[in-house]
């Protein structure tokens, strides 16, 4: 009887390794060009910290922040509905002109994204998902984006209040030193 019971919790966590996939994001994930030539069989995982710690925006430049959704997900609709969820991006979104929030919205759990549902801005993100066939990531999932390159990315919905809002708050901050530290400009002298 133990044998069954040990053969059926095996079988249960491999089809949950299968379904899931690995649960850390690896340097292979997020930038392939790194690992060419690489004799390396496990890339190391992304230093997240030190890619929020590097971000930095310039004046006027936009950091997006993207919300992937699926309209039959509980909890996707737990975060839309929620104070600390959409509601929050929105605050975030009108406070800070240059932090645009996009929500990337799928029919269903099972269904993939469309083209259409990201800014032409984001395209390149569609196209590489496109290419990798990863057009149904887990949802609610965050991604934050700085000059066309992945600064962070996580899913499940404590994150958006643990890991995302803080990581937008720490670069707009870094943002906001660097517009103080920048010397003030010289009027024009009158000749």
């Amino acid at each position: 009887m133990k044998r069954i019971h040990r053969m059926k919790l095996l079988l249960i966590l491999v089809a949950l390794t299968l379904l899931h996939g690995p649960t850390a994001a690896t340097e292979a994930d997020e930038e392939p060009a790194l690992q060419q030539g690489s004799s390396a069989k496990t890339p190391p995982a992304v230093d997240w910290r030190a890619r929020i710690a590097a971000a930095t925006p310039a004046p006027g430049e936009t950091l997006y922040v993207v919300v992937h959704s699926a309209l039959d997900c509980q909890y996707c609709r737990e975060w839309k509905s929620s104070k600390k969820g959409a509601a929050l991006a929105t605050l975030i979104a009108n406070g800070r002109p240059d932090v645009r929030v996009v929500v990337i919205e799928r029919d269903s759990l099972r269904g993939h994204e469309e083209s259409g549902a990201y800014p032409p801005e984001l395209r390149f993100e569609y196209e590489r998902r496109l290419r990798r066939h990863q057009l149904a990531p887990t949802v609610p999932a965050f991604e934050i984006f700085l000059r066309g390159s992945l600064v962070y990315r996580t899913s499940g919905l404590s994150m958006w209040n643990s890991n995302v809002i803080p990581a937008v708050l720490e670069i707009e901050q870094r943002r906001d030193d660097g517009q103080k530290a920048a010397p003030p400009a010289r009027p024009a002298s009158a000749s």
